[in-house]
């Protein structure tokens, strides 16, 4: 289980990995968060295939609101990963 507070940057702001297993890869799991909590998703880069999803996304938001949506990924079976801040040209 990944320690949710320290995952968060300022502002709330957070990028992080999120792995989908190929039972969720077709499920609309962003669109949901987005609606579910009052997060902004900022996708940087992603890759599906049959078996496997993984997508690279920045949640912008209110500390709690990032803290409650990365633990329903949690909840709902996502693997979520820190990554460090990018800089500004988009590299980690």
């Amino acid at each position: 289980m990944i320690n949710l507070r320290t995952m968060i940057l300022r502002g709330g702001n957070v990028i992080i990995k999120c792995v989908f297993s190929d039972d969720m890869i077709r499920q609309p799991i962003l669109y949901e968060l987005g609606n579910r909590f009052e997060v902004v998703t900022n996708i940087k880069k992603a890759r599906i295939t049959p078996d496997l999803g993984w997508v690279i996304v920045e949640l912008m938001g209110d500390v709690q609101e990032v803290e409650k949506s990365l633990e329903w990924l949690n909840q709902i079976g996502v693997k979520v990963e820190r990554l460090e801040k990018e800089d500004k040209d988009g590299k980690s």
